[in-house]
């Protein structure tokens, strides 16, 4: 039985004041005929659309804090990958990242809830001429909802057909930018078709922002890590050098005695 329409009023008014103070919503709207039956169906998936963006937000400034006190690439993406896994659509999600004459992309980090990981670690190949180079001059995401289909359409792409044999089936690209400058992708995927065709591609692209400066920073650091071994190495080659030195200069020495 539908409720008076003072009834279904007064419990629009007090979910709206509800949603205003941030409350948990009120007791489900009662049933109502004509206009304000959808008035009332609206505000009810107003509620549900506005929970689920503050679980968005509230999981993003949680990645802001993981990123400004991390420094290592694998352990903010790990985190990444178990912390939006209920608030939006993936079942892997892979970063790729350009060399420094910004002709090559390679995969540099993946999860994936496949039983095998295909497009591995390391697959690397030329930006020039793909897909990708699109999404790194315009700098707007790039979404495919049939990766079957797009196969078909570009059976050349090698990356494509190891995703498909990976169980993906429709993906959502994202360009990095650090500083003003493109350094990769990342690249949220699906098992299921048509995952990607209603989202909101604001929140993936606000998640490839905040991620872009850590996998910069990171870089940076694992450079910086590199020429200290590097260093380290080049002293202890310098050292056994000398000591060579020392042994030689007093051979010398003991000979001309």
């Amino acid at each position: 039985m539908n409720a008076s329409p003072e009834v279904v009023v007064k419990n629009m008014i007090a979910e709206i004041e509800a949603l205003i103070r941030d409350d948990a919503h009120v007791a489900v709207l009662p049933a109502a005929d004509g206009d304000l039956g959808k008035l009332s169906k609206a505000i009810a998936q107003l509620t549900d659309l506005l929970e689920a963006r503050f679980a968005q937000l509230h999981r993003l400034m949680q990645l802001t804090e993981t990123i400004n006190t991390g420094l290592v690439i694998d352990d903010v993406l790990d985190q990444l990958f178990a912390s939006f896994y209920d608030v939006i659509p993936y079942d892997r999600i892979g970063v790729a990242l350009l060399d420094e004459d910004g002709e090559r992309i390679t995969a540099r980090w993946a999860r994936s809830l496949a039983t095998a990981v295909r497009l591995p670690v390391g697959f690397t190949a030329t930006l020039q001429g793909s897909s990708l180079q699109q999404v790194m001059s315009t700098g707007q995401p790039r979404i495919l909802n049939d990766l079957e289909e797009y196969l078909d359409r570009h059976p050349s792409s090698v990356s494509t057909r190891l995703i498909v044999e990976e169980g993906i089936r429709s993906s959502l690209t994202c360009p990095l930018t650090a500083m003003g400058k493109r350094i990769g992708f990342m690249f949220f995927s699906s098992f299921q078709k048509g995952t990607y065709r209603s989202v909101h591609a604001e929140l993936f692209v606000a998640i490839a922002g905040q991620l872009s400066t850590i996998i910069e920073k990171g870089r940076i650091y694992e450079m910086v890590l590199e020429s200290k071994q590097e260093s380290e190495r080049l002293l202890e080659k310098l050292t056994r050098l000398n000591s060579g030195k020392d042994r030689l200069f007093a051979m010398v020495a003991h000979d001309l005695k």
